[in-house]
């Protein structure tokens, strides 16, 4: 008795396989099967019967592959193998016919690991390290003169490099009216110059480094430059095959380098709130929005009501799992 077996089959479709075997005299359920090639690998829960080898090898012998079904609504499926730690794509329907997973809007990075993170407090990124939870809380309190106010969340994609994306967030509110509202916005912060070494870029009437002459411009960087998708694709600036920065003089670059922060996108656009909302209201999305590096999140009150009101948030991430390792 065994759990696999292997088969050279010149066409087979995987699928209506194993519904065969399923709809057979098998009682066995189906692992897994594994397909490369014309050689087949049916992977079993448990040993088969002599039998039921018997009606596996029918099987096999007897099946004419029908067409492949086109994949409607395809869904991200992954898991964590526990044992390597690695992404790992497993097939959205279990042998029993049921669904492994629900929907999910986690990236899958390779080599890379990200978990899901609820958090009220941004990070503190102004040291060598991100130090998690140890920045702002998500929290603003406007009185009657306020036009808008906000609070800007960093994380560790800001100076640290770390995979960060914005999934979602949650709010609660108090003495809000009619008018006052909120926004989620992605913003960009300046590229860092300076005016006293190595000027090798002048800045254009929209605020965009644009390099020069070396040494005859009025601009130096100061730090790592942050990168702005220019979506018209009239940008100055591409990367190479090396993802090393490529001068485009003619502008028909995909990205731009600026001296000011910039809106970058909008997660939630004026949100109208009104009266107060204890029990708290969680905004959701099918898809997430990356945080480059040099880019943060703004949550903005603005005061459309013209009373003293209060915000509380907390925002939902997938965050790469880095510094959580003993012994470094």
């Amino acid at each position: 008795m065994a759990t696999e077996f292997n088969y050279t089959m010149a066409s087979v479709n995987v699928a209506q396989l194993q519904d065969e075997i399923q709809a057979s005299s098998i009682t066995v359920a189906v692992d897994r099967i594994d397909k490369s090639g014309t050689a087949i690998d049916i992977h079993f829960k448990a040993d088969l019967s002599a039998g039921e080898e018997t009606t596996l090898n029918t099987l096999t012998t007897d099946h004419v592959a029908g067409p492949v079904q086109a994949v409607k609504n395809p869904v991200l499926v992954h898991e964590i193998n526990i044992e390597t730690g690695e992404v790992e794509p497993v097939p959205f329907v279990s042998s029993e016919g049921r669904n492994r997973v629900l929907a999910s809007t986690k990236p899958v990075i390779p080599g890379k690991i990200l978990y899901f993170h609820w958090t009220g407090v941004s990070d503190d990124v102004s040291g060598a390290n991100t130090v998690v939870g140890g920045g702002e809380s998500c929290l603003v309190e406007l009185s009657a003169q306020d036009n808008t106010k906000s609070v800007d969340l960093y994380f560790g994609n800001f100076k640290h490099g770390e995979l960060v994306y914005i999934a979602g967030g949650a709010f609660q509110w108090e003495n809000t009216d009619f008018g006052d509202m909120i926004s989620m916005i992605v913003m960009a912060s300046a590229t860092p110059t300076q005016q006293s070494t190595n000027l090798d870029f002048n800045v254009d009437g929209e605020d965009r480094l644009v390099a020069t002459t070396p040494g005859t411009g009025t601009h130096g960087l100061a730090g790592t430059p942050v990168f702005v998708t220019n979506f018209c694709n009239k940008g100055y600036w591409n990367l190479d095959s090396n993802l090393q920065p490529v001068f485009v003089p003619g502008m028909t670059g995909m990205f731009d380098w600026f001296t000011v922060e910039r809106e970058a996108a909008r997660f939630v656009n004026k949100l109208p709130l009104f009266g107060t909302e204890t029990k708290g209201m969680q905004l959701s999305s099918p898809e997430t929005s990356q945080l480059p590096h040099g880019y943060f999140l703004r949550v903005e009150c603005i005061n459309g009501g013209g009373g003293g009101w209060k915000l509380v948030g907390s925002v939902m991430l997938y965050r790469e799992i880095v510094g959580m390792c003993a012994g470094q």
